[in-house]
């Protein structure tokens, strides 16, 4: 969906925004992995759970990209809780802790820990507003090893049950604003098909899931202007 995240309620996965954790109702536990550009230097693989108890949501996370030459780890552990809003509404906050190590062959290992916000609220009936701010503790690697810092603000919107909208502004310190948007369809009530754009850089994305009973499956694909596809695809378990 274009990486439109920040307002999506009920996701698997907090890196669109930490609060996601607290606006869902049952566990689940996610796996990610993806080859940029097709290039075996390029792989990520991820995995994330989100416990909800009756005192907020509590998630556990990790992350891997790189080869052997080059790697990039991350650790995390997040927070998210809903608050009565209004009459009828709620409102979600969530926070990250996370430790990102990077390791350079022939030059050892760096890591800091970083730490992220973020929150959503139902504006109406179907309608939700997300913000995130990641690295908020400025955190870096230590001799100019800078860790990303970014802030995005999105909207999601489901008019009805088979479809849904989002779209994020997405700025990461030192890069130029991302416009990011998507859809998500359901057309059977086991089969998801998505789409989405991105303007920095620019892309599209395609996706399709099926969901049977607690386990979930999906696979995507994102488009480069200039160096072409990035498959992935993922596996979720939610009850």
């Amino acid at each position: 969906m274009g990486g439109a995240a920040t307002a999506l309620r009920g996701d698997a996965w907090t890196d669109g925004n930490p609060a996601v954790a607290g606006t869902r109702s049952g566990r689940s536990l996610a796996f990610f992995a993806s080859q940029s550009f097709g290039l075996s230097e390029l792989r990520y693989s991820a995995f994330q759970y989100i416990e909800p108890t009756t005192i907020g949501a509590f998630s556990l996370g990790a992350s891997s990209f790189g080869f052997s030459d080059f790697r990039r780890t991350d650790a995390s552990v997040g927070y998210g809780r809903g608050f009565a809003f209004g009459a009828m509404r709620k409102a979600y906050f969530g926070m990250l802790l996370s430790y990102r190590s990077v390791t350079i062959a022939g030059y050892g290992a760096q890591g800091a820990v970083d730490f992220s916000l973020g929150g959503m609220v139902e504006l109406a009936s179907g309608l939700d507003l997300g913000f995130s701010a990641t690295n908020v503790s400025a955190a870096d690697l230590g001799n100019g090893g800078e860790l990303p810092r970014s802030l995005a603000v999105g909207l999601a919107f489901r008019p009805s049950e088979p479809l849904l909208v989002s779209a994020d502004a997405y700025q990461e310190i030192g890069y130029p604003l991302s416009a990011r948007v998507g859809i998500e369809l359901l057309p059977v009530d086991v089969l998801y098909v998505r789409a989405g754009a991105v303007s920095q850089p620019a892309g599209l994305t395609f996706g399709a899931g099926v969901r049977l009973g607690l386990v979930a499956v999906d696979i995507s694909a994102q488009r480069h202007e200039v160096l072409g596809w990035s498959p992935a695809g993922g596996l979720s378990m939610l009850w």
